[in-house]
């Protein structure tokens, strides 16, 4: 996140960043967004010849937990066989 506030601070474009993260900052202007409803689609993608790493495994495992599943969709076989 720090990231994105520097960008912005420079410059170097806009972003949609918490207010906690830039309310201390005079040099940045906060505009609020509101009545959105902010969703996306996530795809992973992973190597079915090379075993997950560590790293790998406890990222697949935080997408499961913590992203909804859109009614009529589920986590591919090879995707929970990986992580577990």
């Amino acid at each position: 996140m720090e990231n994105g506030v520097q960008f912005v601070r420079h410059g170097v474009g806009l972003g949609i960043l918490p207010g906690y993260a830039v309310a201390a900052d005079d040099r940045i202007r906060a505009v609020p967004i509101v009545d959105e409803n902010f969703q996306w689609s996530l795809y992973m993608a992973t190597l079915r010849k090379r075993k997950p790493s560590a790293a790998l495994r406890a990222l697949l495992g935080l997408a499961t937990a913590h992203l909804r599943h859109p009614e009529g969709t589920e986590l591919g076989a090879d995707l929970m066989d990986q992580h577990n």
